[in-house]
């Protein structure tokens, strides 16, 4: 596969996964803790290698193998990868993957991710309101 070829591969490989969930890319953003400006750059094909960390990243939220954005390579470069990746980061703990499970379930993923968004903004300030105190106590 051409170099440009495997970027426009990637992308829309990562694009259709994500649509099949029905995720946004703010949705995908907050399953996997990479940028929704960085996962858009990805699906057009704006970057010509992504990193193999944020490729296990987003295929660890959206529950695939990340040979899946590599389909003329054999398996085990893809779990290579993906071992790279937790080698460095580290095995998610059992914790995390229960949290990763509710993510990906279509019935409670939804809210979370739309929770995850909202404790984002409260974070970081962004757009956060101060709450108003009843008058008399609480």
């Amino acid at each position: 596969m051409a170099r440009r070829d495997e970027q426009l591969h990637i992308g829309l490989t990562l694009k259709r996964l994500r649509q099949e969930r029905g995720w946004d890319q703010a949705a995908l953003a907050a399953a996997s803790g990479v940028s929704q400006a960085h996962i858009s750059a990805i699906e057009i094909g704006r970057y010509r290698s992504p990193k193999a960390g944020t490729l296990a990243r987003l295929a660890g939220a959206l529950g695939v193998s990340v040979s899946v954005f590599f389909p003329d390579l054999p398996e085990a470069a893809g779990v290579a990868e993906a071992m790279a990746y937790w080698e460095v980061r580290g095995l998610p703990t059992p914790e995390e993957e229960e949290f990763l499970g509710l993510l990906r379930d279509p019935e409670v993923g939804p809210e979370l991710r739309r929770l995850a968004r909202l404790l984002k903004r409260v974070k970081t300030g962004e757009g956060a309101r101060k709450p108003r105190l009843k008058k008399g106590g609480p």
